[in-house]
């Protein structure tokens, strides 16, 4: 489950975070967001080579999508959710263009917080166009 909290204070770190809801069940990650984001190189390319070499059959390469990550971290650096989203989509562009160039044919964005913001619909499809 992830759950996204807001108006916490800005000096709060990932392991305070992680600590204050700990009380309450296991935290697998806690994600603030402290500056611009930039893409580090492909970080799934890897893993979809080598699952690609086990099989003749196509593999697709998954991502989280920029609308989900966005919602489900905390954003001390952009202060604007539209930045935010448009940024990290950008970003995720270049991870589909390396698996595309990798021999990757079919591509999964996951986007389970799609559905929390109806009134941010143009926004989710406007990161979606970006990253395809």
């Amino acid at each position: 489950m992830n759950i996204y909290v807001s108006n916490i204070p800005y000096t709060t770190t990932e392991d305070e975070l992680r600590d204050a809801f700990a009380a309450f069940g296991n935290v697998s990650s806690a994600r603030i967001i402290k500056d611009k984001l930039t893409w580090p190189g492909p970080m799934t390319v890897d893993m979809w080579r080598f699952s690609q070499g086990l099989t003749d059959r196509p593999v697709k390469g998954m991502l989280t999508g920029a609308y989900t990550m966005v919602e489900w971290s905390f954003d001390e650096h952009y202060g604007d959710r539209e930045k935010a989203i448009l940024d990290i989509a950008k970003q995720y562009r270049l991870e589909a263009e390396a698996l595309k160039a990798s021999g990757c044919q079919i591509l999964q964005i996951d986007e389970p917080a799609a559905s929390v913001r109806l009134d941010e619909w143009d926004l989710f499809c406007e990161s979606i166009r970006i990253i395809t």
